[in-house]
C-alpha cells in the first residue's frame, strides 16, 4: 500500500465533549477498482481487492493530540499523521486531516488503520514516534512493534466504553464550514464515523486485502 503524506484543512466546528470525553469523526473511503467513480463507506473487517483505492479523513478537537497509523499485512508501518507535526492555530476549536488516495498493491491480508486521540500529551509515546522516525532497519521495526504493542493495550475492550452508534446517520462533508449531507452519496471529504473515549479515544480499522 503505497502513503502518502497529509494535508492539513482547518474548519471552524464545535464539538461537544460531554463529561470530560474525547471525540473524534473519522471517515475511511475507497474507489473499487472496477468503478472508481463511486466512492464508498469501509467499516471495520471490509473487504478491499487488489488495486482499490483508499483514503481517511479526520477531525478531531483542537488543543487534543492525534495520531493515525498503518499497519500493513506485510507488516509495513508508517505514521501518516501525528498531531505534534502540525501547526495548529488556537483559534481553530477544530483540526482536519485530510489525506490523499493511497492504492492498495502487493501482500495480501489484514490492513489495520489505528486512529489514536489523546487528552493530554503522551510524552512517553510521541518520544517513542520520534525515535521511529529516526531509526533505521531493524531498530526502526523494532520501535513499530512496540508502537503496535501499546495502541492493542489501549484498544483492549475491557477498557474501552463504547455507548454509541460508531456509523453515523449520514455523512458529514469537510468543506469551508461543516455541513450534513442530504443523502448517503459520499465525497472525498466525508466524515462517515465517530468514536469516543475518556481520556483516550482509540479505534482500530481492520482492512480484509484480498
Amino acid at each position: 500500500m503505497k502513503i502518502y503524506k497529509s494535508i492539513l484543512l482547518f474548519v471552524a466546528l464545535s464539538f461537544v465533549h460531554a463529561n470530560g470525553e474525547l471525540g473524534f469523526l473519522y471517515g475511511v473511503l475507497g474507489k473499487r477498482a472496477d468503478n472508481p467513480n463511486v466512492i464508498v463507506s469501509y467499516d471495520d473487517r471490509s473487504v478491499v481487492l487488489e488495486n482499490d483505492q483508499i483514503k481517511l479523513n479526520i477531525a478531531y478537537k483542537t488543543g487534543t493530540n492525534f495520531y493515525a497509523i498503518y499497519y500493513g499485512s506485510d507488516r509495513s508501518f508508517d505514521v501518516l499523521y501525528n498531531s505534534y507535526d502540525q501547526k495548529i492555530s488556537n483559534k481553530d476549536t477544530t483540526s482536519v486531516a485530510v489525506l490523499k488516495w493511497a492504492e492498495f498493491t502487493g501482500s495480501k491480508g489484514e490492513e489495520t488503520i489505528y486512529l489514536l486521540n489523546l487528552k493530554d500529551g503522551d510524552l512517553d509515546f510521541n518520544r517513542l514516534i520520534k525515535k521511529y522516525k529516526r531509526s533505521k532497519s531493524k531498530l526502526r521495526k523494532k520501535y513499530a512493534k512496540k508502537i503496535v504493542k501499546i495502541l492493542e493495550e489501549m484498544n483492549n475492550p475491557t477498557k474501552k466504553n463504547v455507548r454509541f452508534k460508531s456509523r453515523m446517520e449520514k455523512p458529514i462533508t469537510v468543506g469551508a464550514v461543516f455541513r450534513g449531507d442530504d443523502d448517503l452519496q459520499y465525497n472525498s471529504y466525508s466524515l462517515t464515523h465517530q468514536e469516543k473515549g475518556e481520556g483516550v479515544a482509540i479505534k482500530k480499522v481492520v482492512l480484509i486485502h484480498e
